[in-house]
Parts: structure tokens; C-alpha cells; sequence
């Protein structure tokens, strides 16, 4: 939406603007209306305008009020997605400011849509065809699933990058997930000094600050395996070691050779109209995403935590995602608010977290109308953190997590979560959903 602010009505307080010389001659001779008298120096706004407090305010509730004119309601949750029927067919609708996505199985409902928006606009919406880029991720369509990526960010971000990576030996994964790799991460010696610092910063020979805000972008859209190493180089920021230097240079190597890498949604039943692609090659530890065929329609979890890993602040590690459609819909790797006692502490903790994610995207899907009718199920490894929500029963030691146990156990209790067990392999097994 090309024309989105002036779209929307004025402020209600009157707005008016400056003529100056650029405005009287677009006036005269662009609109070919009469001139404007020299002691005229200001002009009512009518409409809402670029750089207005208000502005981004009046145009959602204008552009709601279209929307649901049309039949189309906003969840909950996420006012900016929209799902209803229009021309008796399912319908989802997203919008991003002035950016617009329309979900349909009939492209000529897509077209309808938009032209019934239109039909209200002064400037119409650009129609774009089917989505192949939305707010920097890369969309592939295809027969039997869609992908997800940011390879053309990545190819920008490489390309920048050359010179560093010349030479750089491709890796497996983004970073070693052993405790002693970590430990060494932790324990390195920054710099002391400012020389000392620009002396490092011209050695390694690029901005450590600025790759980390790089890598941040991709780590939100669609790569969450990069998150664990993302967040604990970006710690470092204001005075990294050679230590840190090296390491995030490692994860940039791995996205440079993982560019195409994303994670796929699998469809209920094949688009005979859109293009076969090859399908993914799995590999072996990242089982979670395998099963591409069961449980489309049902959300499901899995939740994991360290126990006190860092040597710096003691703080456990917890990692949840989220799948729908055989991929990632929503996932978390953050430190804990509190320093856990025990390892079922920080497993449980981390389960709570979890539980909140689960009602928040199980309250999306409901107004979407994919109702999630049965428990959501969450996989957790952590034995005593599954029998203190199966058993419902707290222990002596666990009488310090009264509100954390009694919220989860209120939404196993009203059958909104069920926890189950899932060995995992590998720590950050969570965060592997890109293939």
C-alpha cells in the first residue's frame, strides 16, 4: 500500500503545514489549479500524514474497519492477522503496516479481496501475485510444502564478507555445544585497554558489533539453530576477545555454506498448480521434523534446559519450540529469570515458559479456526519435572516454585497441556529445525 498514511483521516486536533516555493509550484503546475496567493503561508492536511505522532494509529483503525467490513476478523492475540470468510471461502489476511499477505485456495478469492479493498482506497494496492518475499524472508511455494528462508539477506550479508571468509573450512553446525567450548567462551580474556581493543578489532578485521546485529535477522525469521551461540556472543559486544572473535566468524562461516537452508511447512494435500521441488534431506539427529504426514493440524512442543552452565551468573538456559504443519511456528532460547536450585528446578521453570507459548499460539489458532480441541502436547526429558505435572504434586524442595507450579499445573488441570517424555540427543536438538 503504496499510499498508506494519507489514506487514513486527519488528527482530530487541525494540522497544518508550511507552503513553501516546492508546494506552490507542484500546486500550480502539476495540479494545474490557480495560483496561491502570496499571503497565504499555511494549509489545512485533511488526511493523516508521513511523520505524525498519530499517523500509524489512525491508519490501523482505518484499515481495520475495511477489513472487517469485509468479513475478516482480527484474533485476539495478533491484531494483525485476520481470518474470516469472503466469497464462501476461508480466508487469512496479514498486514505489516502497509504491507498485505492474503491466504486462500483460490487465487481468484486473493484477487477479489484485494480489489474490494481497493474499491475504498484513493491510490490502489499493488497486487504482486503469488508471495514469493515478505518483510525480508524468502517464501518458496511449492507442490508439497512451503520454505521459508533469508537466503537473498544472506547472500548480501556473505557477499560483504568475503575477504573474511576466504579460506574459512565450512562448518557442520554453528558452533561445538560442549560445556569446555563454552567454558573457554566464558573464561577468555578481553581486552584491558582501548588500544588494546582497536588493535583486536583491526586483527580480526571486521566489526564484531555489526556481524552480530547481521546475524540477529536471520536468527528471528527462520534460523533459530544459531540461536544458543547468537545470544551468548552477543553478551560480548561491548569488549570482545579474540576467543569471541573467532567464534562468531565460525557461525557467519556456517550460514555463508548454509545459505538455503529454512524450515519447511508441509501441505494437508498436494497444489497441483504450483511447481514440484526437491524434497529435503534430513539429516539424521533431526528427527523432530521428519514426520511430515501425522498431527498437521495439532500444535505440539518440545521444551528443554541446562542446569546452571555458565561460570559467570549461574543463570540456566531454557529452549522451547513450538511445530505446526511439520515446522518451527514460534520458538525461545533465553536465560532464566532466577538461578535454579536443581536441574528439575530449571527443567520446570522452563516447562512454565513453555505453557505460556502454547496458550498464546493455541489462542491464535482457535480464532484462525483451527481449533485445537485436544491438550497441546509438550515433550520434556526432565523425569522429576514430569512427574511433579502428571502427579500434580509438589515436593519440599520445590515449595519456593509455588506460582510457577500452580499456573502450569491450573492449565494441565483445565487440559490445555499435557506433558509427555522425549529423550533428546543433543542440548540444543530444540533449536535444529533448519534443514
Amino acid at each position: 500500500m503504496s499510499n498508506a498514511f494519507a489514506e487514513a483521516p486527519a488528527p482530530k486536533a487541525p494540522l497544518y503545514l508550511y507552503i513553501d516555493d516546492a508546494f506552490r509550484d507542484w500546486w500550480t503546475n502539476h495540479l494545474q489549479k490557480p495560483p496561491i496567493p502570496a499571503d497565504c503561508t499555511v494549509v489545512r492536511v485533511h488526511n493523516a500524514i508521513q511523520g505524525h505522532p498519530e499517523s500509524l494509529r489512525l491508519w490501523k483503525k482505518h484499515i481495520d474497519k475495511i477489513l472487517q467490513q469485509l468479513g475478516l476478523t482480527p484474533t485476539t492475540h495478533e491484531p494483525c492477522l485476520y481470518s474470516g470468510d469472503f466469497h464462501g471461502e476461508r480466508v487469512l489476511f496479514l498486514r505489516q503496516v502497509d504491507d498485505f499477505a492474503v491466504a486462500s485456495s483460490n487465487k481468484d478469492t486473493a484477487i477479489a479481496l484485494i480489489n474490494a479493498i481497493n474499491s475504498q482506497m484513493r491510490i490502489d494496492v499493488k497486487h504482486l501475485g503469488i508471495i514469493d518475499r515478505f518483510n525480508g524472508l524468502d517464501v518458496h511455494q511449492t507442490r508439497f510444502y512451503v520454505k521459508i528462508t533469508c537466503e537473498k539477506y544472506l547472500l548480501k550479508m556473505v557477499k560483504g564478507h568475503e575477504d573474511l571468509l576466504h579460506n574459512i573450512p565450512a562448518n557442520a553446525v554453528p558452533l561445538p555445544a560442549d560445556s569446555a567450548y563454552i567454558r573457554a567462551l566464558e573464561n577468555a580474556t578481553v581486552p584491558s585497554t582501548l588500544p588494546e581493543k582497536l588493535a583486536l578489532k583491526e586483527k580480526m578485521g571486521f566489526n564484531y558489533r555489526q556481524v552480530i546485529g547481521e546475524i540477529i535477522f536471520p536468527m528471528m525469521k527462520c534460523r533459530p539453530e544459531i540461536a544458543p551461540h547468537a545470544i551468548k556472543l552477543s553478551q560480548y559486544m561491548e569488549n570482545p576477545a579474540e576467543e569471541h572473535y573467532q567464534a562468531l566468524r565460525d557461525i557467519l562461516s556456517f550460514l555463508a555454506n548454509t545459505i538455503d537452508d529454512g524450515i519447511y511447512y508441509w501441505r494437508k494435500s498436494p497444489r497441483m498448480d504450483l511447481p514440484i521441488a526437491p524434497m529435503p534431506v534430513l539429516h539424521p539427529d533431526n528427527y523432530l521434523i521428519q514426520d511430515n504426514t501425522p498431527n498437521q493440524e495439532k500444535l505440539y512442543g518440545y521444551v528443554d534446559s541446562d542446569w546452571a552452565t555458565d561460570s559467570v551468573h549461574r543463570k540456566s538456559i531454557t529452549g522451547i519450540v513450538l511445530v505446526y504443519a511439520g515446522g518451527a511456528v514460534g520458538y525461545k532460547c533465553k536465560y532464566q529469570d532466577v538461578i535454579a536450585h536443581s536441574s528439575t528446578e530449571a527443567e520446570f521453570t522452563a516447562a512454565c515458559d513453555a505453557g505460556k507459548m502454547l496458550l498464546f499460539f493455541r489462542s491464535i489458532l482457535n480464532d484462525l479456526g483451527y481449533e485445537q480441541e485436544d491438550a497441546t502436547v509438550l515433550y520434556e526429558d526432565n523425569n522429576g519435572a514430569l512427574m511433579m505435572a502428571n502427579a500434580q504434586q509438589p515436593t519440599r524442595r520445590t515449595r519456593h516454585m509455588d506460582k510457577a507450579f500452580r499456573y502450569y499445573l491450573g492449565k494441565t488441570n483445565s487440559r490445555l497441556c499435557a506433558t509427555k517424555y522425549c529423550g533428546f540427543r543433543y542440548i540444543s536438538t530444540l533449536t535444529c529445525f533448519a534443514v
